[in-house]
């Protein structure tokens, strides 16, 4: 069996920014936005979509998300912290 390839990775960005109240920021405003400004501790939706059918019993999936420390200092109102500090749960649902 071939290796599972990643076809679309996207995060919803105007959906997911009403519940984040980012619906002011900029990339999110764009024509087309393929940037998703998320709040931590907030779920948020996402989509991957690989090139074959997942099989369940052979192939492991996993989700990495880093903050880049560009984006790293974020104000006085955000907790930042480096890269791997903090840990998210993910789940997926079936459609």
């Amino acid at each position: 069996m071939e290796p599972l390839q990643v076809d679309i990775v996207h995060f919803y960005p105007a959906d997911n920014a009403q519940p984040h109240n980012t619906r002011k920021y900029e990339v999110v405003n764009e024509l087309n936005p393929t940037t998703a400004v998320v709040r931590r501790g907030q779920p948020f939706s996402g989509v991957v979509r690989f090139k074959r059918p997942i099989d369940e019993e052979n192939d492991v999936v996993q989700l990495v998300f880093v903050l880049d420390e560009l984006y790293s200092n974020c104000g006085p109102r955000a907790a930042c912290g480096p890269p791997g500090l903090y840990q998210w749960p993910a789940c997926h649902e079936r459609s």
